[in-house]
Formats: structure tokens, sequence, C-alpha cells
């Protein structure tokens, strides 16, 4: 793994081609979101609730997707890791790469209560559960998760820990 003071713009540029390939795969073979591409929502439930309230002008600065979505994906890693299915050092490694590149953002106990109310509107939610895409490690997603909003209070506890 690349280090990020090793990264050069060509890396970037690379691992964004990369990635936008793997999507593009993805997408074209689940258009509607049935199965497979419900992989690339790792990150998304929780970050979409956190830039949907960024904005809201009541609690945290407004955030950009990319942002919210990297807290997101430090959330949801988390819970991976306390359900037992993401190993420490792959969530220590999400953890710790995404911290080094975004600023950290401090949720006070009304934001965390906010956010987790919002979960309810979230469309990927089935059958009245909150369904998250988690992960068993690093690229290898885990679908349809449901989660306690206790271990979602945790997971943002942990978050501001760093």
């Amino acid at each position: 793994m690349l280090h990020l003071e090793e990264i050069s713009t060509d890396d970037l540029l690379l691992l964004i081609y990369h990635s936008v390939s793997i999507k593009n795969e993805i997408v074209q073979q689940d258009p509607l979101e049935k199965n497979l591409r419900k992989l690339l929502n790792f990150g998304h439930t929780l970050g979409h609730v956190i830039e949907t309230y960024s904005h809201s002008g009541k609690g945290i600065k407004p955030l950009l997707h990319g942002e919210a979505i990297a807290i997101g994906m430090v959330l949801e890693a988390y819970i991976s890791y306390q359900k037992g299915i993401l190993n420490q050092s792959a969530y220590n490694e999400i953890k710790q790469t995404l911290n080094l590149i975004f600023e950290s953002v401090v949720f006070t106990k009304n934001d965390i209560e906010i956010c987790t109310h919002l979960l309810i509107h979230d469309k990927k939610n089935e059958n009245g559960n909150i369904c998250f895409t988690l992960l068993a490690d690093i690229g290898k997603g885990v679908v349809n998760q449901s989660v306690e909003s206790e271990l979602i209070v945790q997971a943002f506890d942990d978050y501001m820990s760093s």
C-alpha cells in the first residue's frame, strides 16, 4: 500500500481512473441497484445523512459530498469491526488513512441524535430496516446489514476519539 506522502498526481489520476472503471462495471451489471450495485453504498448510508444535516444550518459546518462520505466510511468501518465482520487491522487502516486526508468534524450529542433520526428516510431501507453496506475486508462489501442505533452512536463516539 502507498503511504499518503508517497502519492503523486499521476498516482491519483490512476487511482481515480481505476475507481471510475470499477463503478462503471458494477453499474452496467446492476443498473437498478437490485444487488451488486449496493456494494457501492459503503459509507453512503451515514455519509448522506451527515451531508444533508451539514447543509441544514443547525449544527456542523457544511460539508462537501466527499467529506461526508469519508466520515460515513470511517463510521461504517467501525460498525463492520464491532459486528465482527471486519478485522481491527483493516478498520485501523481505513480510519487512519481517511483521518490523514480529511479534517475531523466534532458532533454533539444532539447532532448525533438528529443524524440517527434522519436515517429513517434513507432510500436503501427495506421493510422498515435501515440497511447498510458494511465491509468484510478493504474492497469487499457485505450488503443489506441492519445496525442498531446504539452501535451507530458508538461509531460516532469512536470517530471523535481519534
